[in-house]
């Protein structure tokens, strides 16, 4: 809906998660809400995979697709996930010089985002490698995770995004000097409809411009 300026008006429902929503709320929401007066928004965290028979707001940002027909599935941006730990974890445990190391650490474990059940897939060169790993933390959560890593439970596997300030003030370290940083597609997931929404489409494009969630994903992944 538009208003006789062309404005748009009306409402908008937006959910993402936790860790995504953090790193959103602050600079996209800010120019959207200035950009956009007439667009009433409503912004929400959700913790787990999507699920059409859930599925109750206008969009979503989740790290895993909605398998089903009636919804539109479009790739938004690549963020690198990357091995990352507290340098107070690090001085009590060494750091690791490979990968192999990894079985002899402590090991926060992001089970939702992972590609398999307790899998990490991360990148030798030109060739993608699964990790089988095993912990006594697993967690469903990114910002769990991370807070677990920030205390020094272990290394984890995770978004640059959320991780940069840390690396900034001192408090975590890039393990394998980013050798083996991989990305991951966001995707932006929508109810399939005869018109399009404008109102999510200014929203998408906005998040997709800004690149805090990363690069722009290819229009086909």
């Amino acid at each position: 809906m538009a208003t006789d300026s062309g404005e748009p008006r009306g409402r908008l429902r937006v959910s993402a998660l936790g860790l995504f929503n953090r790193v959103i709320a602050g600079p996209v929401l800010s120019r959207f809400v200035k950009a956009y007066p007439g667009i009433d928004l409503e912004l929400k965290s959700t913790w787990s995979a999507p699920d059409a028979t859930k599925f109750d707001v206008d969009l979503m940002f989740n790290t895993k697709p909605l398998e089903d027909k009636s919804f539109v599935n479009e790739p938004l941006s690549l963020t690198q996930r990357d091995f990352y730990a507290s340098r107070d974890y690090l001085a009590r445990r060494g750091v690791p010089d490979s990968i192999t190391e990894l079985a002899d650490h402590d090991l926060v474990v992001l089970n939702y985002t992972d590609f398999k059940d307790g899998d990490w897939l991360w990148q030798d060169g030109e060739q993608q490698k699964t990790l089988q790993v095993k912990s006594n933390l697993m967690l469903d959560e990114a910002e769990a995770a991370l807070q677990m890593t920030l205390l020094g439970h272990g290394i984890c596997w995770l978004p640059d995004f959320c991780c940069e300030k840390y690396l900034e003030s001192g408090e975590m370290v890039r393990l394998f000097e980013g050798r083996h940083a991989t990305p991951g597609p966001l995707w932006a997931i929508y109810p399939r409809t005869p018109f399009e929404n404008q109102r999510l489409r200014l929203f998408i494009e906005m998040a997709r411009d800004s690149q805090l969630l990363g690069k722009p994903a290819p229009a086909q992944i």
